[in-house]
């Protein structure tokens, strides 16, 4: 478990927390996102600012890198080091990044400027990019294909989420009659499906998370919902309570799974965990 305290990132009985950056601060205070991925390496933003953990062992370094892109916006490359998109500066736009530094601190190039209306956007280790532009098109720029252009599963709707996680990618945005439109794929070079679902509440979606082949979850401003048939129906497992003011805390919420297996919902309110087997 790790908790930001004051100005470190500790992990539970950590003799040595990671202290923060404070000579380059960000322009997006606020901005926070935890991500651990295969082979122990982790990414965490706070405040906007870029720390990455190569190693299981190794401590979280700073970087250079500022964003505020929601869903995921970097990755470990395929060849060694990372790609991220860096949105420091408005007035400039945000711009694809690469380092072949395993630690992140250092090497940093910019491979090319991106469009400034992007709002989201998840990399893989090829450096494809997926992103929400122009007011929520569903745009892929396969690397690897060497193709670009709207996704065919979208049908030119706008979304108005999007989120990673190691069992895929899902883009969502709500539609009338308590319905919601899902957009996923178990990666950006698999093929992207579509999936038109029920959901229980009219609040504003936030995110929908793959957690694996059939269940999804889904946070919106004022509860949380689960999905155990691929995204067909959701159900509300968790709901905040009316007199607590506001919903703001339930935006950029963290899924994934304890060590014990049990799936676990964080937000800056809290952990909400899985009590089923």
């Amino acid at each position: 478990m790790w908790k930001l305290r004051g100005s470190t990132l500790a992990r539970e009985g950590d003799a040595l927390p990671t202290p923060l950056a404070d000579e380059l601060p960000c322009p997006s205070a606020g901005t926070y996102a935890l991500e651990f991925m295969r082979g122990g390496a982790a990414v965490a933003v706070v405040n906007g600012r870029f720390y990455v953990r190569s190693t299981r062992e190794g401590p979280f370094v700073v970087t250079p890198v500022c964003t505020d892109l929601a869903a995921a916006p970097w990755s470990p490359r395929m060849h060694g080091g990372w790609s991220a998109i860096a949105n420091a500066l408005r007035s400039i736009g945000p711009g694809l990044l690469v380092t072949r530094e395993a630690n992140a601190a250092t090497g940093w190039y910019a491979v090319t400027a991106l469009d400034r209306s992007i709002t989201a956007a998840v990399l893989d280790e090829h450096q494809s990019l997926l992103s929400l532009v122009n007011e929520g098109r569903l745009i892929l720029v396969d690397q690897q294909q060497t193709v670009a252009g709207e996704l065919l599963a979208a049908q030119g709707e706008s979304f108005t989420t999007l989120a990673r996680s190691a069992a895929g990618v899902v883009a969502a945005h709500d539609s009338g009659n308590a319905r919601r439109v899902l957009v996923t794929a178990r990666s950006l070079a698999e093929p992207f499906v579509r999936i038109e679902s029920q959901r229980d509440q009219t609040a504003l979606t936030r995110a929908v998370v793959a957690v694996d082949l059939a269940r999804f979850v889904a946070i919106t401003d004022d509860s949380v919902e689960l999905s155990v048939d691929r995204g067909q129906t959701f159900r509300t497992t968790l709901r905040r309570p009316g007199s607590d003011g506001g919903a703001g805390s339930l935006e950029r919420p963290q899924v994934g799974r304890l060590r014990d297996g049990r799936l676990a919902v964080a937000t800056r309110d809290g952990l909400a965990v899985e009590r089923c087997p």
